[in-house]
């Protein structure tokens, strides 16, 4: 047992536990500083404890606190651990570290932690990061060989605002059960909507909530517009206020296309028209009035999503009794392989008993779903409650509580939910389904739209 002591050098403990070493480390009340990640490889055994919420590990001005690296088993409990950096870079998931990082770690036990990542314009980062690798080198990770193996567990994980909570890649086992993730108090003033203007990412998220949905056709109605551009006709879902207003055809007169030959220039015409508002939206006072009392109103942290669950693999995933309260998305569960996107089905899939609550503000404006999950065998989604709350600014944006879609098997059951107030309640839209099918939903309250090989019961829509 080796035990640190607060301040600002403690990290080099753990050079004393030898390669292929095993050892308890244990962390003592005060703060423990970091100026830069701990990469701690190649343990046998690891065990590293503190005193609760009293032991607070700080790592400023980076992603992450500490990087485990090729460890067989590693557990971490009962200590705060905080990173104040958020680097915006690559958007796919070796981009996004952790707070705390597991990479082709065999086992890894999280227990009783207070998890917080930094605030970000984008997505950039997490609080807790596995990943197996497993997948891509000759030993996949796998139940038998006791390869992949995540639990997390009873811990308070606070993802700043763009940011995820837990992000799970290649686990062959994951287990993640009765923790709070909520977005933390406070937020920074690069969050402000305003910023849009000049920073490309936050107007790509901001431009949803004026233009979407973009096809060829003149469909109109109270989300809908439409306009032609040159020789081709563009209908988009916009806010519902900005048809009221007769802002379009002010805008179109305000910013007349040079030269469009085909449709995909005319629709990226009418994104660079959304665009040139968001810059200067006194150019047109009307437009002006709504910026600032419905989307600069609505401008609020969130965090982009609480619990994603990725990769080309997972034998077995359990997510049960979390609260999730303040993101765009609840938990993400899906699988594909890269380049081609093939869909690549999950294993045995619980999610039971989970409360989340989601919002959808100015400044992510992605997917608002309650519980997403892609491609699975055998699943089970019961007991979970889903409220949505929505906004003035993004309320004509499609959310859906409980999304199910592409390659399932033939086992799913959709069993005493409650989602309330999304666009759908529960939707499930199959890819190729299998002969025969198991495919049940019943006594959940929430609006569904099913494909017809479920067999339905005492559903009810508020």
């Amino acid at each position: 047992t080796l035990t640190a002591s607060p301040g600002t050098g403690w990290e080099k403990i753990f050079d004393q536990v030898p390669e292929n070493g095993s050892a308890q480390i244990c962390l003592s009340a005060g703060d423990f500083l970091l100026a830069a990640p701990v990469t701690i490889p190649r343990k046998r055994g690891l065990k590293v404890i503190g005193a609760g919420p009293a032991t607070r590990i700080i790592a400023r001005g980076v992603e992450s606190a500490f990087i485990f690296e090729d460890c067989a088993e590693v557990f971490l409990r009962d200590m705060s651990i905080e990173s104040t950096g958020v680097a915006v870079g690559d958007p796919d998931t070796e981009g996004l570290n952790g707070t705390v990082m597991f990479r082709r770690c065999l086992s890894v036990d999280v227990e009783a932690l207070t998890l917080r990542c930094a605030h970000g314009p984008t997505k950039a980062a997490s609080c807790l990061y596995f990943i197996s690798e497993f997948a891509t080198g000759a030993d996949p990770a796998d139940l038998i060989s006791g390869r992949g193996l995540l639990r997390v567990r009873g811990s308070n994980i606070l993802p700043g605002h763009s940011q995820i909570g837990v992000l799970v890649v290649n686990a062959a086992r994951t287990h993640i059960e009765d923790n709070v993730i909520r977005i933390p108090g406070g937020k920074g003033d690069n969050l402000r909507v305003q910023l849009a203007a000049t920073n490309p990412s936050l107007r790509a998220e901001v431009r949803r909530i004026l233009v979407s949905s973009l096809e060829q056709s003149t469909r109109k109605g109270p989300n809908r517009t439409s306009t032609t551009i040159g020789e081709f006709e563009v209908s988009f879902l916009t806010h519902p206020e900005l048809n009221n207003l007769e802002i379009w055809p002010a805008a179109f007169s305000l910013f007349p296309p040079r030269s469009v030959s085909n449709f995909p220039e005319a629709a990226q015409h009418v994104q660079d028209v959304a665009d040139a508002l968001i810059e200067k939206p006194a150019q047109i006072p009307r437009f002006s009035d709504f910026w600032d009392k419905i989307v600069v109103r609505d401008d609020r942290p969130a965090f982009f999503q609480g619990i994603v669950v990725a990769g080309v693999e997972a034998e077995e995933i359990r997510i049960l009794n979390n609260t999730i309260d303040g993101g765009a998305q609840g938990i993400h569960i899906g699988l594909s392989g890269r380049g081609n996107r093939a869909h690549l089905p999950t294993g045995a899939l619980h999610i039971d008993g989970n409360t989340i609550y989601t919002l959808r503000p100015p400044l992510v404006t992605r997917e608002a779903t309650g519980l997403f999950l892609g491609n699975a065998q055998t699943s089970s989604i019961g007991e979970n409650v889903l409220i949505h709350t929505p906004l003035g600014s993004t309320v004509h944006l499609e959310t859906i509580g409980i999304d199910v879609n592409g390659e399932l098997g033939p086992r799913l059951l959709i069993r005493n939910n409650q989602s309330t107030g999304y666009t759908v309640g529960i939707a499930v839209r199959p890819v190729n389904p299998p002969k025969p099918t198991l495919w049940v939903a019943t006594e959940n309250l929430a609006s569904v739209d099913l494909p017809p090989q479920f067999m339905q019961a005492n559903n009810v829509a508020l």
